[in-house]
């Protein structure tokens, strides 16, 4: 006898779920769509009461893309709902003939999919089971925020530049670290300030380079009064970016006092134990290998290519009849964490001997640079899963619960 009655199958968004509500012999019992919001929680709970169902009764199924199936999952965590959080690609290899054309694709035709992948499923998909581990989302929101602040940084610097190119197109030629730049663009935006400007505070500015920087504002190919009426705005960039970078520090600082609880002190202190995994990439790589992944026994081989397949990092061949395509990434796992696994992997190259000769020597034999990275990160997951294995105190995870 099945230790449940039914299955509920969701696909969340923004605005509410779309639900599909099935037996276990396959039957929908019901379907339709809620808002996210506490009455949908009511006209979900009055549904169940219809069919004489009790939340312990269910199996849930949900895909997770982006954040809207969060509040989901914890609510029916509470109320006792075993639910699995399905990623795409699990939903999408085991979606129904209904949905097969993806022009066809909709939010019930999902639902209704995920719904019957769970029931055919449910023992196989054990690791996607819903867990709230508070410490671990956490420092999971704290590095995706400081990923996005960052990229907005990035943004920014280029659009600096694209002002500089009017006001001071020659400043770069100059070369000023970034924090003197700004100092500079906040004293003297133009090159016309800039000799203005006593020799003591340029100095102060410019230290070694101030000649340099003279000779580059004296020869300036700027217009005077476009550069001018740039100035406003080049100087207020130039603060924001400070403020920016001020700010990325401080999100440096709460990920690191965060870290230990959620992923263990001694499971970072064995993880950068290993070339290349620094006070920042360790945390970021860590966090991004699920949880239900490390729970599950499994030999030391495979927890290394399941990391390897959760950082999309993985070789994939595509083939079609006679035609075999080139060995690539697949690139399908967590961005964040591949990006880490990337920096790590140069980082170790320069640092270690061994894989430092093993990286030549894929390039002596015409291995392209990131095809040798991603070889040298390869390595390094192989190694951190034996760090991880060796000790199972260090597998075990943080929780709010008690």
């Amino acid at each position: 006898m099945k230790p449940f009655k039914a299955i509920l199958g969701m696909d969340a968004a923004q605005a509410g779920i779309a639900f599909h509500l099935i037996d276990t012999d396959n039957n929908e019992l019901a379907a339709g769509s809620l808002p996210a919001s506490t009455e949908g929680m009511g006209k979900l709970a009055a549904t169940l009461l219809a069919h004489k169902l009790h939340w312990t009764d269910l199996l849930g199924a949900i895909e997770s893309t982006g954040p809207w199936h969060l509040p989901w999952c914890e609510k029916l965590h509470q109320l006792g709902v075993r639910t699995y959080v399905l990623n795409p690609l699990i939903a999408k290899r085991t979606t129904t003939p209904d949905n097969a054309i993806r022009d066809r694709k909709t939010d019930p035709l999902d639902a209704a999919g995920l719904a019957q992948t769970l029931l055919r499923e449910h023992r196989r998909l054990e690791r996607f089971l819903y867990r709230r581990d508070c410490p671990l989302f956490r420092l999971r929101r704290l590095q995706n925020t400081r990923q996005t602040v960052r990229e907005n940084l990035t943004n920014l610097k280029k659009s600096l530049g694209t002002l500089l190119a009017i006001t001071f197109p020659e400043l770069r030629s100059v070369k000023l670290s970034d924090a003197r730049q700004r100092a500079l663009i906040s004293a003297a935006p133009t090159p016309a300030d800039i000799l203005a400007l006593d020799e003591a505070s340029l100095k102060a500015i410019a230290g070694a380079k101030t000649q340099a920087l003279c000779e580059a504002a004296a020869r300036s190919f700027a217009s005077a009064e476009l550069a001018q009426a740039s100035a406003p705005a080049l100087q207020q960039l130039a603060k924001t970016i400070g403020e920016i970078e001020d700010n990325l520090a401080g999100f440096d600082t709460l990920i690191e006092q965060h870290a230990p609880e959620a992923l263990g002190a001694e499971r970072i202190g064995k993880a950068q134990t290993l070339p290349g995994f620094g006070e920042k990439t360790a945390l970021v790589i860590l966090a991004n290998i699920p949880v239900g992944l490390l729970e599950t026994p499994m030999p030391q081989r495979k927890l290394a290519n399941k990391i390897q397949a959760q950082l999309g990092c993985e070789p994939r061949v595509r083939t079609s009849g006679q035609w075999t395509g080139k060995t690539k990434l697949s690139k399908r796992g967590n961005v964040q964490g591949r990006i880490a696994l990337y920096q790590a992997a140069s980082c170790a190259i320069m640092h270690d001997g061994p894989l430092q000769a093993i990286y030549r020597g894929l390039r002596a034999r015409g291995k392209p640079h990131k095809v040798a990275i991603y070889d040298i990160g390869r390595r390094l997951i192989r190694r951190l899963a034996a760090v991880l294995k060796s000790n199972p105190q260090t597998l075990q995870t943080s929780s709010c619960l008690p």
